[in-house]
């Protein structure tokens, strides 16, 4: 243990040997993990702990398995010296290391059943949001004439107001063990709107009172200045109208017109007040008068004065009923919908995490299996959590006697239970419900007096960036000079200074120190690469943007340090510091939305860089992924004309322009047609006719194949792939194919069709899905990285370059039709009362916009912190300027002018000197910083304007040459010779890992007919398969319709007939007629012999999954089945196989049935009929006898030989 801890710097030792209650505040590089996985290792070795007792909790499933290995190898260096290692070893399968999400998941299937809910139930986010989608729309439609609805309907679309409002609620506030109280939002609503009117109305009150007052006594003077003159008008003309009484108006019943009136004639008076330009001049007599004027009517761009908080209060109270009438219906769909989570086993992570608090709240007994299994309790990364997730540790902690219900509160906490580590500086995921307030809570939450000094520890020594980077982080930051004292109060950098009213929102910055005894640097390695917007020609034909031009100067940039060999330290293990040269794979490129990514990732092509992306730009816009979209499309949708036409010229089907032509302008609307091979030139033909050929067979294919196995022929055998290997620069279109098979994948999934699939491209393409949360692992780690920031976290590397810095993100108003406040609950997003002049709003969705805004400012400060700490060796910032104003251009004209460092800091200066409340970008938070001279910690580079054809010039030498037709021809004429003489590799010869009972028939008849007296197959299902096959399905697939339909009929609910079938059919009265075809099946054998001993059967069970097992040579290979119906007869087991078999020989579904009837004999240990119902015909066969005589054994051997030879 003590090399462990050697290896530890001192603050890092306190961590890791605390052994009361702590928090540790880790920083970027401070070698939190080690200090994790040491402490472990601690309170194992020296506190004789066992692994099961030790709860590590962190946020990703990466970090997870990271802290696994790294415990488990600190154990293994210690196993020869320390007996307590070794057995720690032998138990570490008991180690409870996970995700919260996981560890939530496991206290929640405890407690599901209290709850109504299986306990095998499976997150899936996807699946319930479709699900939440639908049925709001269903319930928006069966409410279509609620008052309230019809009032929203006004101004939103049905599926808006069925999504924005219902699904958004109990996808995203409403979990099913703890489901919103609308009632009692609403009766909170309603308190704090009569306060806010109170208190806003008599201020504006005092405010008019005072205006008529001063206006008096300034008696003619008024008239020497415009707005008073105006005020003292209004103020002659009329009265001020009596303060109108919200309350009648927030009532169920409409208001009446007497009370609309009164607020009518209180907002006219008032907005004619404020439409009096504010121009007081001047005079110090009208000073007090302008002040409160200027209360009173805020800025009228922004509404934020008083006169527009009492509009958006009363625009409440007079569409009060809009609210409380959704509120009404809300209730309904929250109990609907839940009810149809339950019975579906599926939840959101939501749910999960809420069912997990509230199980160890609501139930002390499960709370205490919990407190008493667990003795320590670790949490990583704890910035990236909230409220709920620290009360789910708090429950852990309680003191081990409290058995009452709810949150414990802080003085009935075990003081040495918990230990924290996260950093303030680095919570970025508010969107996924992260609230920094709650870490920098903690501390007055567990810590007093002296307590707080021994268990608040700080982790400030960076051990990933060189010192001359960490010193520039501590000035940019924190506003810190070398060896200067921290000092509280001071003015801040980038974070604002350190004193006691800074809001519980905003991070502390502390100074950051480098390892001790590092050797000290004078190089700048903060580089900021500035680019003129006003130098952009304002009528371009190549349309060059300013991402154009700060993506051009990255890639040359990179290509210049590569040519240079920029030498970088890497650190062994020991500490020593080795230089060497810097390659692509050092690189990566961080942005802070994916927005402008296109130009970043054309420019490298440009210039000849390996790159790879996790979510690469333009996914649809590029060809590989367009091509596959539109052969996709045309297969379910032979006469989508667009996507023939992409099709002819791609790289399948390679037809000529003249080609292409000709078949659009054809009237023969089928794809290929052999119609149009007298038509087509002939130096086509053979393509078109080969084209014909592949569609073919690929649309017969799709009609079976799985998604992803369509996808993958598309791809490798026809040959697509190999048209991205043939140039360089064209490779990273493999990683578009990756991402594009991943969706493929999620689809195929959630049990989706190939047309369902085509239908979520489309939502994706139009911005309604967003895939933010796929990964894609790329196999080439080569190249240069480009990510988002909040894909960046908690990695590191040495080159660094921060992207469009200038970026103000989506900073557009919520087009949301609800908002979720923390104290008041739901607010809509409500029409305009006719009473109100100017904009009513809601009052709490403006007390949500103004929190919301202060809140994105101070985690935009956390996002460039993480951005910029992931550097290790050298860092760049590419920001556009913006162009000056006509009122900067008259006093420093800087557009005409050398760009330079010191225009460059004129132009930030002049930036600074603005006053601006808004702090949307990287740029804005950078620019008072950046004016200034930084010394040696930071440079200056300008960027400079080129047009398209420069830039070109500038990449000529790096850039891949091309390769023409002829250069292929001969390519491929040069391998013949190789893969002609290539000796083919010999397949291991590999048995199925499980067999399917319906593929096991023998081909050769080696047994006797089952004897089969019935009158050959009818006509019946003919109709209903024609109308199958002409979208495309089969004989199969009304099978499968007609054995949902009897499993419905038996379960007696809607038979669900699979997505595949129903959108493939394009005519909702083929489906009927299909239906109700199979129905008239299904009731024929429910009135058969069979068919009445089922139904009066105690137990009768449709598709009955099976399996059993048989033995080849030394292995046992499991056999799978599903049984359509499985019913018990008086003194014995009765299996029913339906067929659809137009022609009925039952001798090829007796290995089948011999599979079943072993299977079933075993549950049961009863005697088992099988039976044969072919559904066409009403025939029924007994095969019993025949299935008992089958070696069950020889046909899986036949079945294992055939697979082998395929």
């Amino acid at each position: 243990m003590k090399n462990l801890l050697k290896a530890l710097d001192p603050g890092q030792c306190d961590a890791a040997t605390l052994f009361s209650n702590g928090i540790a505040a880790a920083g970027a590089g401070s070698g939190k993990t080690k200090v994790l996985a040491t402490r472990y290792a601690w309170l194992i070795m020296e506190k004789n702990l066992k692994p099961e007792e030790i709860l590590a909790l962190t946020f990703t499933n990466k970090a997870v398995s990271e802290m696994y290995s790294r415990i488990y190898n600190f154990l293994l260096e210690e196993q020869k010296d320390n007996p307590k290692a070794q057995e720690a070893l032998k138990l570490f399968h008991k180690a409870r290391i996970s995700t919260l999400d996981s560890f939530s998941a496991q206290v929640g299937r405890i407690a599901s059943r209290r709850y109504g809910i299986s306990p095998d139930f499976s997150s899936d986010d996807q699946g319930i949001k479709e699900l939440a989608r639908d049925s709001a729309l269903r319930f928006v439609l069966d409410h279509l004439n609620d008052p309230a609805i019809q009032r929203l309907l006004e101004e939103n679309k049905i599926k808006k107001i069925a999504e924005d409002i219902f699904a958004e609620i109990v996808l995203e506030y409403s979990p099913i063990s703890s489901p919103l109280d609308f009632n009692e939002e609403l009766e909170l609503q309603k308190k704090e709107i009569t306060l806010a009117w109170k208190e806003k109305s008599g201020a504006a009150d005092a405010i008019i009172e005072l205006l008529i007052s001063e206006t008096d006594r300034l008696g003619s003077s008024v008239k020497s200045i415009k707005a008073s003159q105006k005020l003292t008008e209004i103020f002659a003309g009329k009265s001020p109208p009596k303060t109108p009484d919200i309350n009648p108006l927030l009532e169920d019943k409409s208001p009446s017109p007497e009370s609309r009136q009164e607020i009518a004639e209180y907002f006219a008076y008032l907005s004619e007040i404020i439409a009096v330009a504010a121009n007081f001049g001047n005079s110090s007599d009208f000073t007090l008068i302008e002040e409160n004027f200027k209360t009173l009517k805020g800025n009228i761009a922004k509404k934020d004065g008083l006169y527009f908080e009492l509009e958006s209060i009363a625009n409440y109270a007079l569409q009060f009923s809009i609210t409380s009438g959704i509120f009404r219906l809300l209730k309904i769909f929250q109990e609907e919908f839940n009810e149809k989570k339950r019975a579906s086993g599926k939840l959101t992570f939501n749910d999960i995490a809420h069912l997990a608090v509230d199980a160890l709240k609501d139930h002390p007994d499960i709370r205490k299996v919990y407190k008493d299994s667990v003795a320590r309790i670790m949490i990583d990364e704890f910035q990236d959590n909230n409220k709920l997730q620290r009360d789910l540790i708090y429950l852990l902690a309680e003191d081990p006697k409290r058995e009452e219900k709810g949150i414990p509160p802080i003085e009935c906490l075990n003081p040495d239970k918990m230990f924290f580590v996260g950093d303030e500086k680095q919570s970025i995921y508010r969107f996924r419900g992260a609230d920094v307030a709650v870490f920098r809570g903690l501390g007055n939450d567990i810590f007093k007096g002296e307590a707080k000094a021994q268990g608040s520890i700080s982790l400030n020594h960076n051990y990933r960036s060189r010192p001359n980077l960490i010193a520039a982080f501590n000035k940019i930051f924190g506003n810190l000079d070398e060896g200067e004292d921290d000092e509280e109060g001071k003015a801040g950098g980038v974070f604002l200074p350190i004193n006691d009213s800074l809001p519980d929102y905003e991070a502390i910055y502390r100074r950051i120190k480098p390892p001790e005894g590092s050797a000290k640097e004078t190089e700048s390695l903060v580089h900021f690469c500035f680019l003129d917007s006003g130098r952009l020609a304002d009528n371009d034909p190549d349309g060059t943007s300013s991402q154009d031009l700060e993506a051009a100067f990255i890639a040359n940039k990179i290509q210049t340090l590569i040519q240079n060999k920029e030498k970088i330290p890497e650190r062994a293990k020991e500490g020593a510091i080795a230089w060497r040269q810097c390659r692509y794979s050092d690189f990566a490129i961080l942005e802070r939305s994916y927005t402008h990514q296109q130009a970043l990732e054309k420019q490298f092509r440009n210039f000849g860089i390996p790159y790879n992306t996790d979510r690469p730009a333009g996914l649809f816009s590029d060809g590989p992924v367009n091509d596959l979209k539109s052969y996709l499309r045309l297969l379910v949708y032979p006469q989508d004309r667009i996507a023939y036409a992409a099709l002819l010229r791609s790289p399948f089907m390679r037809l000529s322009d003249l080609a292409l032509s000709i078949c659009m302008l054809s009237p023969v609307k089928e794809p290929f047609s052999e119609e149009l091979d007298k038509d087509i030139p002939k130096e086509d033909l053979q393509l078109y006719q080969s084209a014909r050929e592949h569609y073919r067979a690929m649309k017969e294919a799709s009609r079976s194949l799985p998604l992803t196995e369509l996808l993958t022929k598309l791809w490798y055998q026809e040959g697509y792939r190999y048209e991205t290997l043939w140039q360089e620069s064209s490779q990273v279109y493999e990683g578009l194919f990756d991402l594009f098979f991943e969706f493929a994948r999620n689809i195929e999934g959630r049990g989706k069709s190939l047309a369902e699939f085509l239908d979520y491209l489309e939502d994706v393409i139009s911005k309604e899905e967003k895939p933010d949360d796929m990964d894609i692992p790329s196999e080439d780690g080569t190249g240069v990285r480009i990510m988002s920031i909040h894909k960046s976290k908690g990695l590191e590397f040495p080159i660094v370059f921060l992207f469009d810095c200038a970026n103000s993100g989506n900073n557009k108003a919520s087009s949301g039709l609800i908002t979720n406040h923390e104290k008041w609950g739901i607010s809509l997003k409500l029409p305009q009362a006719n009473e109100l002049p100017l904009e009513g709003d809601n009052y709490f969705r403006r007390l949500q916009r103004a929190e919301e805004k202060l809140k994105s400012t101070a985690e935009l400060r956390r996002l460039l912190y993480v951005a910029m700490t992931r550097a290790e060796s050298r860092l760049f910032l590419t920001l556009a300027l913006p162009k000056q104003n006509n009122g900067e251009r008259e006093a420093n004209n800087l557009t005409n002018n050398e760009w330079n460092a010191d225009k460059i800091r004129e132009r930030l200066s002049q930036l600074n000197a603005k006053d601006s409340d808004s702090q949307s970008s990287f740029l804005k938070l950078l620019t008072p910083i950046a004016a200034k001279d930084l010394g040696s910690l930071c440079t200056i580079e300008a960027i400079q304007v080129l047009s398209r054809k420069e830039i070109l010039f500038l990449a000529a030498p790096f850039r891949d040459k091309s390769r023409s037709d002829a250069d292929k021809t001969k390519a491929a004429a040069d391998a013949r010779p190789f893969y002609e003489h290539a000796t083919l590799i010999e397949k291991e010869e590999v048995q199925p890992e499980t067999l399917s009972a319906s593929k096991l028939h023998i081909s050769t008849k080696t047994h006797e007919p089952a004897e089969n007296n019935a009158p050959p197959a009818t006509d019946a299902g003919n109709y209903s398969i024609s109308l199958l096959e002409k979208a495309g399905l089969n004989a199969a697939d009304f099978g499968t319709i007609v054995h949902a339909v009897l499993e419905g009929t038996l379960n007696k609910h809607q038979p669900f007939i699979p997505s595949r079938i129903v959108s493939r059919l394009e005519d909702e009265k083929d489906l009927a007629v299909i239906l109700e075809e199979a129905g008239r099946m299904a009731d024929k054998f429910l009135a058969s012999g069979l068919g009445i001993k089922c139904l009066a059967s105690g137990f009768c069970e449709p598709e009955y999954p099976i399996i059993t097992a048989v033995t080849i040579g030394d292995r046992s290979i499991p056999i799978t089945g599903q049984i359509d119906l499985l019913y018990e007869d008086s003194a014995s087991m009765v299996i029913v196989d339906f067929k659809t078999d137009k022609v009925e020989n039952p001798e090829d579904h007796y290995e089948q049935l011999a599979v079943y009837q072993r299977a079933v004999s075993d549950i049961f240990g009863k005697p088992v009929k099988s039976w044969l119902y072919y559904l066409r015909s009403g025939n029924a066969v007994d095969v019993s006898d025949q299935a008992e005589m089958i070696s069950i054994e020889k046909a899986a051997e036949a079945y294992c030989a055939e697979v082998m030879l395929r």
